[in-house]
């Protein structure tokens, strides 16, 4: 319900912190950079001037650089492997890098070097109740990745003092050097002398007599030859050993099988061990033969037939022979395994004895090899040291040759820090500072400024920008004055066209609900008058006053005592006869004289849809003048049952969160805006020239002598 329908409320929106962050799109932002264009660029530029007003007041500093070689010295013999020495190596220029740097930092350096110098020169540092720290405050050290170049930096304001503190820094550091190396050198030197050597000396010939008594007390031997000997002796007797052991199983084994037949007669028959032995093998022969002709004989012969008996007693004589063939073998048998067990003893006592030399012979080689290492590494030791005492000798009057200069410092021309940075840093703060100046007046005043920011900020089209109203009268404050082609009508017009155009995609909607964000934002007026542009095309319209909590509709344009919503709901009338027609041409009226008890059930009564389902039939536009849908519930269920919802804001008092508000409260009950209708615009500058292009007097004349022919005043 828009202020100037009389009614009131005091309802404050809270915009939503959660709705407005998400409503923080790259698009948002340029609209508000483009709102907000002239506190932006205020700010920042108040910003960049200070910046470059501090920037303009500092003095330039310079930075003098002297460069230095700084490698340390490595021995000429290196002991360990090649990649143990590599990563020692490295090692050994990272500590003596971090040396030289605290050297170059020493407090006593610095003195020395300020003393040492010219009041002129040194004299704002001796003044510093630190001179030391305030001089190393101003000294960089940086080193180059894998080199072992190291450049020593000095930053002041007088680029010739920089320089020439640089200079003496450097030089004093060198004699410095020098002078301990000489010292160090010095006193190693006689440390390998007096020391070293000597002790080296002794244990290289400790180590030889060590080998040579070894060698004496083992006889000069050469024990990896006599060891290999000895490893071919032992394979030899394992080797015999494992062939008298095989006999002697063999051998036991055809005894037991002969004495098998010896005590049983047949049994050790059929071993092989005596078909194996020839004497045996033709007598077995023999009996076999027997055994078959007195088999024959059996089943033709008596038993005492002298046949018979003669063969009897023949094989008896035969197997007679066997045994005294085998016995005469076994008696063979036992002296031949008496013989082998001999050989076997004595085979297992060498076997024993070669294995007890084979132990001696590897201890004595172990220990052979033992003290020729020693006396290896011994010799070794003394010539490197040799050579580490001749070049210490060489070496020990010399300056140091790990440390050298390289470029010294000559004075800067170029300023090293120049004060722009702070013109640089001042431009990026105040652009900060300008975006949080816009951000923070957004919070304090975030109304819509424009048709433009109701596009990007509610994602909506605007259907219509309506100029700001003039009245009527003010007994009609919702009615536009009577002249047809004044601004404010052709905004309508075109409101008119747009809503029709989209009512063809909604299968020819009727119902058009009017709403708005919050009261007082001329929603009544444009229903009102949307309704008056609608019939104008000779179209039926029906206008319903929404607003149940407080409806005016009926007073301001009809009988304020004639029949009207609460007969209908009532089941008392009908449609047809409780509306009434209005002060609008061709529209009808249907509102109520005071406030509706449960107004937020209303839409959802089923005379009330009823209701709307007659005015479909009846008319051909329902214009229903709603209650903000922000502060009444009933005007989203209003809203699900038109064909298309128009959202009223305010220029320059709608805020966005409210907007933002009441259009997700009609999209979460299914009915989303069809578009937005901005009230309170300017008037497009070119259309009062546009306009005046027109005879009014003429006009007047064509309408009396041909009344109102749209044709005829063309």
């Amino acid at each position: 319900m828009s202020s100037d329908a009389g009614a009131t409320y005091t309802h404050e929106f809270l915009p939503d912190s959660e709705m407005e962050a998400a409503a923080l799109t790259p698009r948002r932002a340029l609209q508000l950079l483009r709102r907000r264009w002239v506190l932006f660029l205020g700010v920042w530029v108040l910003v960049g001037l200070g910046g470059f007003v501090v920037t303009r007041s500092l003095r330039p500093m310079y930075r003098a650089q002297s460069t230095l070689e700084v490698r340390p010295e490595k021995p000429l013999v290196s002991l360990e492997a090649p990649e143990t020495s590599y990563v020692a190596s490295l090692q050994l220029w990272a500590n003596f890098y971090r040396t030289q740097e605290s050297l170059l930092r020493s407090p006593v350096l610095i003195l020395d070097v300020l003393r040492g110098l010219p009041e002129s020169v040194a004299g704002e540092y001796l003044r510093r109740p630190d001179p030391a720290k305030a001089f190393a405050d101003s000294l960089d050290i940086e080193k180059t990745e894998s080199s072992f170049i190291m450049r020593v930096g000095f930053t002041d304001r007088d680029p010739a003092r920089a320089s020439t503190l640089v200079n003496a820094l450097v030089s004093r550091y060198l004699d410095d050097a020098n002078r301990r190396l000489r010292d160090l050198k010095n006193d190693t030197l006689a440390v390998l002398t007096k020391e070293t050597l000597p002790a080296i000396q002794l244990r290289f010939d400790e180590a030889d007599q060590a080998l040579r008594k070894f060698q004496k007390d083992t006889g000069y031997a050469d024990f990896e030859v006599e060891f290999g000997s000895r490893v071919e002796n032992l394979r030899r007797v394992d080797t015999r050993l494992s062939e008298i052991r095989m006999k002697i199983f063999k051998m036991g084994a055809d005894a037991n099988a002969l004495k098998g037949y010896d005590a049983e007669g047949v049994s050790g028959l059929y071993h092989e061990a005596f078909h194996g032995i020839r004497a045996l093998e033709g007598l077995g022969t023999q009996r076999a033969a027997l055994l078959d002709e007195l088999a024959k004989q059996t089943g033709v012969l008596k038993e005492k037939h002298p046949r018979a008996i003669e063969l009897k007693n023949e094989l008896g004589r035969v197997e007679g022979e066997i045994r005294e063939t085998v016995r005469g073998i076994l008696q063979s048998f036992q002296k031949t395994l008496a013989s082998l067990g001999e050989e076997e003893k004595q085979l297992d006592a060498e076997k024993a004895r070669l294995e007890k030399d084979m132990a001696d012979s590897r201890r004595h080689l172990t220990d052979f090899k033992r003290l020729d290492a020693e006396l290896g590494t011994a010799k070794e030791l003394y010539n490197s040291y040799l050579k580490k005492l001749s070049e210490t000798r060489v070496a020990a009057g010399t300056a140091q040759g790990g440390v050298r200069i390289v470029d010294p410092a000559s004075p800067p021309v170029e300023p090293h820090q120049k004060p722009n940075w702070i013109l640089s840093l001042a431009l990026v703060l105040g652009l900060i500072l300008a975006s949080a100046s816009v951000w923070a007046a957004e919070q304090r005043g975030d109304e819509l400024a424009s048709p433009r920011e109701v596009e990007v900020f509610l994602g909506l089209d605007v259907l219509g920008e309506i100029p700001a109203e003039e009245r009527a009268s003010e007994r009609d404050p919702v009615l536009l004055p009577g002249d047809a082609d004044s601004p404010a009508w052709e905004a309508y017009r075109g409101l008119r066209a747009h809503l029709l155009t989209r009512l063809e995609d909604l299968n020819r909607g009727k119902v058009i609900l009017v709403t708005s964000p919050e009261e007082g934002e001329g929603k009544t007026t444009v229903a009102t008058n949307l309704s008056r542009v609608l019939a104008m095309e000779d179209q039926r319209v029906l206008l319903i006053d929404g607003e149940f909590r407080w409806p005016v509709l009926k007073s301001l344009l009809a009988d304020p005592m004639g029949t009207g919503l609460e007969e209908v709901l009532r089941g008392e009338m009908t449609l047809r006869e409780a509306v009434q027609p209005s002060a609008l041409a061709g529209v009808d009226i249907l509102g109520a004289d005071t406030g509706l008890l449960n107004a937020a059930e209303i839409p959802c009564l089923i005379r009330f849809q009823a209701l709307l389902k007659a005015a479909k039939d009846l008319y051909d536009f329902v214009v229903i003048d709603s209650a903000p849908v922000n502060l009444a519930s009933e005007t989203a269920l209003l809203g699900r049952r038109a064909d298309a919802t128009l959202l009223v804001v305010r220029q320059g008092r709608t805020r966005r969160g409210s907007a933002r508000l009441g259009s997700k409260r009609l999209s979460d009950m299914k009915a989303a805006p069809l578009g937005a209708v901005v009230v309170g615009t300017g008037v497009p500058p070119s259309l009062p020239g546009y306009q005046n292009r027109r005879d009014p007097a003429r006009e007047a004349r064509i309408l009396e002598k041909e009344g109102d022919n749209l044709v005829g005043i063309v």
